[in-house]
């Protein structure tokens, strides 16, 4: 029991020391990092008790996976920035309810209808503006830090 328990423990350091070499010079946080090292180590595991025949190279996992950690990252920055807006954008045309007004002395007035229809402009969907502003500072979900993409 004490030797699974060994290599377990070596086949996660190996399997962080891999990733941590394969993505280095794209600058990920450490959250991220270990999010890709713990899904490899997973992924390789179930690998090798499938049999190594069966596998896919390493590298590749890596990339699929740094891939698949990435883009649902970018997809939680886009969704709490719409977040952001809408809650921006709610708070800023909160609409006040109507006071009922008491009157004493009841008017008499006659009512006109009118109607107008006016045309509205109506534009094509790819000519319409985007809302969602683009992101000036990448964001790290796991940690809630902004970072610098340049290094």
């Amino acid at each position: 029991a004490v030797v699974v328990g060994v290599d377990l423990e070596a086949a996660r350091t190996a399997s962080r020391n891999f990733v941590q070499h394969a993505v280095r010079s794209l600058a990920l946080p450490d959250p991220t990092m270990q999010a890709i090292a713990m899904l490899f180590t997973q992924c390789t595991n179930d690998q090798r008790n499938l049999g190594w025949a069966s596998g896919t190279k390493r590298s590749t996992l890596c990339g699929a996976l740094t891939l698949l950690v990435c883009s649902a990252g970018a997809t939680m920055q886009r969704l709490s920035q719409q977040a952001i807006q809408t809650k921006n954008h709610s708070t800023n045309s909160s609409h006040r309810p109507n006071k009922r007004i008491k009157i004493e002395h009841p008017t008499t007035t006659t009512t006109a209808t009118t109607t107008t229809h006016e045309k509205k402009e109506t534009k094509p969907v790819h000519e319409m503006e985007c809302k969602v502003k683009k992101e000036e500072e990448p964001f790290d979900v796991m940690s809630h830090v902004s970072f610098d993409q340049n290094g």
